[in-house]
């Protein structure tokens, strides 16, 4: 097949289109749900790292080790 067999209309189907996006479709909205996870697994990191330094500094202090 030569390029004098294509027409521009054949060009113009065979070239990828634009997408449009819909901006007010949301993929996952954020509910109260998903509020309260993050503020639990923040507090869950909080509580962690408070908890590793408290028993780190307990761990250093004189009268614990003898």
């Amino acid at each position: 097949m030569s390029d004098a067999d294509f027409n521009s209309k054949d060009v113009e189907e065979h070239l990828p289109h634009e997408q449009t996006v819909d901006v007010t479709r949301v993929e996952a909205p954020v509910t109260f749900k998903a509020y309260m996870m993050c503020a639990f697994a923040a507090f869950g990191g909080i509580f962690f790292g408070y908890d590793s330094g408290y028993i780190s500094g307990v761990m250093g202090m004189n009268y614990f080790i003898s």
